[in-house]
């Protein structure tokens, strides 16, 4: 530990493990940043601009705004040790004076009282929360987390496999429908009851259409272009099936019941145990665990260049602004009036200055060109260019 000198904290004043853990998560968001950037760039640069009227979701910043919260979290922890956690009676106890907390509760609708031991017990294990089970409040936080960040990738990979549903779902029919059909032909044709009755057996368990998850990313899989996939394509599926038993133990209260189960990833082996809380001596570790979801769907994104625009992102509009600026675009681009139009993105939808002036440049750049047909031109040919960074007016 050390002092506060010069309203500075010296190095070695916080704790090393939640050090660690929140560099983890934010290492996470950043590998989120750098692969949206590789991946879906358009969506990554309209997202930087920060226009107040469009902003892009998908995956990665689905999965930024799942780190988010054990981030803060995290934070605040180590914030509240630093100051010996001295706040937290006067808190409690301003909650308590100000009638917020009160020994009543409801029960059935009817309010019903906490006797004065029990509610002192109460307050009493809030105030240890914060100091002798605050490593138990981090590893429920770990199980929200694996919860949260594999149901962003399962949404996503669900979204991914829809564009190509009817087509394999078609295929997936036809094949069933046949498998059946020769079934009950075995059926008709048996010459005993008991080759009758293996048939049956054989056509009550032909699956039906429903597709699992597991069934969408292998369909996927299969469909990837290997030679483009740049990864193993086994090995990323047993660390698929291995977090998602991790995400399912959120229905035994975070306890696995299956059997037990490992997947080695970057020299780490990782192990579900019967009956046990799935648990990693590091969560750094366990955090970079839930990573490599993300480097699998940016190279399945890669591998399947077919997809439509529509399962990989969604937009987030304000229509009116956004009809606003599209109408003022094609205002632009077909009369003068670059300068005015600059000075309404401001004052009137809220656009930074920056990015006003290296709209209005941009359209005069292209105005400039002469072989431009504005009933070509498309307003996110400007909103997928750099925005921030500021546009040479000579150029334009």
């Amino acid at each position: 530990m050390s002092a506060n000198i010069g309203g500075r904290v010296l190095m070695g004043f916080f704790d090393e493990n939640h050090k660690k853990i929140i560099s983890a998560f934010m290492a996470l968001k950043n590998k989120a940043v750098l692969l949206e950037k590789c991946t879906l760039r358009g969506d990554y640069t309209i997202n930087k601009n920060d226009l107040p009227f469009i902003r892009v979701r998908n995956y990665y910043t689905n999965l930024k705004d799942v780190c988010d919260l054990p981030i803060v979290f995290m934070i605040n922890e180590e914030l509240s040790n630093m100051a010996a956690r001295h706040y937290c009676p006067d808190l409690l106890l301003e909650i308590h004076d100000e009638k917020h907390l009160t020994p009543f509760v409801q029960i059935n609708g009817k309010p019903a009282r906490l006797s004065d031991d029990d509610f002192l017990s109460s307050v009493s294990d809030v105030r240890k929360l914060l100091s002798e089970r605050i490593n138990g409040m981090v590893s429920s936080l770990m199980l929200d987390f694996t919860v949260s960040a594999f149901s962003c990738f399962e949404n996503w990979i669900s979204k991914l496999y829809s564009g190509y549903a009817k087509k394999l779902e078609a295929e997936y029919e036809e094949s069933r429908r046949a498998k059946i059909v020769e079934l009950l032909a075995r059926h008709g044709e048996a010459d005993s009851e008991d080759a009758k009755t293996k048939c049956l057996e054989k056509i009550l368990s032909v699956r039906s259409g429903y597709r699992s998850f597991p069934d969408k990313v292998n369909a996927l899989f299969k469909m990837v272009d290997k030679k483009a996939y740049v990864r193993d394509i086994n090995h990323d599926k047993e660390v698929i099936d291995f977090l998602g038993a991790c995400r399912n133990t959120v229905h035994n209260s975070g306890v696995y019941r299956g059997k037990p189960r490992e997947v080695t990833c970057n020299g780490v082996t990782y192990a579900l145990q019967t009956n046990k809380a799935w648990y990693n001596q590091s969560y750094p570790q366990a955090i970079a665990l839930l990573g490599e979801l993300t480097e699998i769907y940016s190279a399945l994104i890669k591998s399947l260049d077919d997809w439509p625009v529509e399962v990989v992102s969604e937009e987030d509009l304000d229509v009116v602004s956004m009809t606003q600026f599209e109408f003022g675009v094609n205002l632009v681009l077909r009369c003068d009036g670059e300068t005015v139009f600059e000075d309404y993105l401001v004052n009137k939808l809220g656009v930074g200055r920056l990015q006003a002036r290296n709209i209005s440049r941009l359209l005069k750049k292209i105005k400039s060109a002469g072989f431009r047909d504005p009933e070509d031109f498309c307003v996110f040919e400007l909103l997928t260019q750099d925005l921030l960074q500021s546009i040479d007016s000579k150029s334009a």
